[in-house]
């Protein structure tokens, strides 16, 4: 802020992305937002992270009006992905589907036979032929989140999507990451 001659009291917006992702990483975005909004006096916008990422590989693909439909699958670890498609169109995103944890297999299942001008996100490094990705051209590795982050923030703010910050939430996909004392007694008493 000092940089840019800035005060937080310039600040009008606080925007986060509020996942899917990992549990610690939204929890902590969140706090951060809600605090520094709080602090200041201003809402916030919980921005879906999934397309922050379709937004990144839109400028990386160099279009400017569309329509651009885009898939989006982010690794989420234990050999699940974080996807969801959307829709660029004019002034700005629509989504198609939205953002869901998958199984590889599901995955590949819910994008069959789908049509999208590009596929994006850390899943298609990270999970490679494991996955039958939809056609279209691939983008493997942001350039410039933040910039996406502002541009997205940009719509949604001119929509009238802000919040006061006591309602802003993380988005958690993946609720239940290790089994209680008594599922994992249970499982060793299947399992020889």
């Amino acid at each position: 802020l000092a940089r840019a001659g800035l005060r937080h009291a310039d600040l009008q917006l606080i925007a986060f992305g509020r996942g899917p992702g990992a549990f610690t990483g939204l929890r902590t975005a969140c706090a951060v937002a809600q605090g520094l909004a709080f602090g200041i006096g201003c809402p916030v916008l919980a921005l879906d992270s999934l397309q922050i990422v379709a937004e990144d590989a839109r400028a990386q693909a160099g279009v400017d009006g569309g329509p651009f439909d885009i898939g989006v699958a982010m690794d989420a670890r234990m050999d699940e992905a974080y996807a969801a498609s959307y829709r660029f169109a004019g002034a700005g995103w629509e989504v198609v589907s939205p953002p869901g944890l998958y199984a590889l297999d599901d995955l590949a299942a819910a994008w069959h036979g789908a049509t999208v001008d590009a596929v994006a996100g850390s899943a298609l490094r990270a999970f490679g032929d494991r996955v039958a990705w939809p056609g279209g051209a691939r983008v493997e590795q942001e350039a410039d989140r933040a910039a996406a982050l502002l541009r997205v923030a940009g719509q949604l703010w001119a929509e009238g999507r802000a919040m006061p910050a006591d309602q802003a939430l993380p988005l958690y996909l993946r609720d239940k990451v290790a089994l209680t004392t008594a599922e994992r007694e249970a499982r060793r008493a299947v399992v020889p």
